[in-house]
This record gives structure tokens, C-alpha cells and sequence, in this order.
């Protein structure tokens, strides 16, 4: 009995230390020293830990690409072309498929501050017609381009004639009522990450006024 209970606690620790070398195996794996985003996986980049002050750093860690949602760096789409290549200083780009649309909002000396946005191919360009903001870009929504007046408001959003424009920026005006760009709006919501802040003007019959931020 008292061989058979050593066995199985011997069999119990090795499965643990198993365990535990698949763990640190893993731990190493992401935090592996690189140079450039060659030496990282697909799916990361190199990602220097000091910020870039005009002297390059020599090596940097391999950590994961920006998601859908997560704060970037506008800057650092200008690196995709050549992301193999490269060691980054601020943070890494969106993963695949996807682009920083900026915000409006800097950091000194990052630049411009932005959000991960799935890229949808467009049919139409700003200022093309449009029938609701799944015809435009995803940095776009799909603004009416008959001005409601009382009653006819509801009449003119279901008509479905619209012009493709930018989304709002930080400081740009916006109505607190539009939150969504999938339809044909009045006006076009703020990017992802800023509100519509109200200022406490009216507009009638669209609502109160606002910038986003």
C-alpha cells in the first residue's frame, strides 16, 4: 500500500511539473526578447520598452497586436508596409484587418489617439450618395441630405437619401440624439471612445447640440 501511494505521488508531481514547464514555456514565449517583428509570432509585434527619443533601442519584447475596440496609435499604421521590419515605441498596431482611426485627441510625443475599427470595404466616397451607413467606410455615416422640418422629419429618414461623411472627432460638433452609424442620420455620431457631450443648445426639431469628446 505504502509503494502504491508513493508511486502516485510521484506520477502527481510530475504531472505538476509538467504543468508548470508548459506555463513558464508559454510565459517566455510572449515576453521573447526581438529586434525587429520578424522575430515575433503572427499576430505580434516588437514592441521596444522605452519610448522613442531619437535613439533606437536594440531590442524590445514580443507582445500582442492591438483588437477591435483597443486603444492605438495612429502613427503606427504608417509601419504596417514594413511591420516585419520593425521595432515599435508606442505600442503596437491593430492586428490584421483592421486600421486606428484616430480620435482627434494627442499625446505628445505619441501623436494622434485613436481605436481599433474592423476595415470595411466602401462602395462610395465622402460626399456619394448613400442609403444608410452600411454604404460608407467604417470611419463613416450616412448624413441625410433632406433638412426635416416638424412633421416631416420621421418622412425624411425613411426616404433613405443620405451623403457619406466622416464620423466626429474630438471638438467636433455632433447631436446628443445620434448615437449609432448604421442608418441615415442627421448628423454623424462621434468615433468609437468619445460621447456626444450636450451644451445645453437646441436645434429644433433634431435635439440638443453637443461636441464630442
Amino acid at each position: 500500500m505504502t509503494d502504491l501511494r508513493l508511486g502516485f505521488l510521484i506520477v502527481v508531481s510530475l504531472i505538476c511539473l509538467s504543468e508548470a514547464g508548459r506555463r513558464d514555456s508559454g510565459h517566455l514565449r510572449e515576453t521573447k526578447s526581438c529586434a525587429t517583428s520578424a522575430d515575433c509570432e503572427c499576430g505580434q509585434c516588437c514592441l521596444s520598452p522605452a519610448v522613442f527619443r531619437g535613439k533606437r533601442e536594440a531590442e524590445g519584447s514580443c507582445q500582442p497586436r492591438l483588437s477591435a475596440g483597443d486603444r492605438c496609435y495612429v502613427n503606427n499604421d504608417q509601419f504596417l508596409p514594413s511591420h516585419s521590419s520593425h521595432l515599435y515605441y508606442n505600442g503596437c498596431p491593430c492586428e490584421s484587418g483592421q486600421t486606428c482611426f484616430g480620435s482627434g485627441q494627442f499625446e505628445v510625443p505619441q501623436g494622434e489617439i485613436g481605436f481599433c475599427t474592423l476595415i470595411a470595404p466602401s462602395k462610395k466616397a465622402i460626399g456619394d450618395s448613400c442609403s444608410s451607413g452600411k454604404d460608407c467606410a467604417a470611419d463613416e455615416c450616412c448624413v441625410s441630405t433632406m433638412r426635416p422640418l416638424g412633421r416631416k422629419k420621421r418622412l425624411a429618414v425613411g426616404g433613405g437619401r443620405g451623403a457619406c461623411q466622416k464620423l466626429g472627432k474630438a471638438g467636433d460638433s455632433c447631436l446628443v440624439s445620434v448615437t449609432t452609424a448604421e442608418d441615415t442620420n442627421w448628423d454623424c455620431p462621434c468615433v468609437s471612445g468619445l460621447t456626444c457631450k450636450g451644451q445645453g443648445m437646441f436645434e429644433i426639431p433634431l435635439g440638443e447640440r453637443g461636441q464630442c469628446g
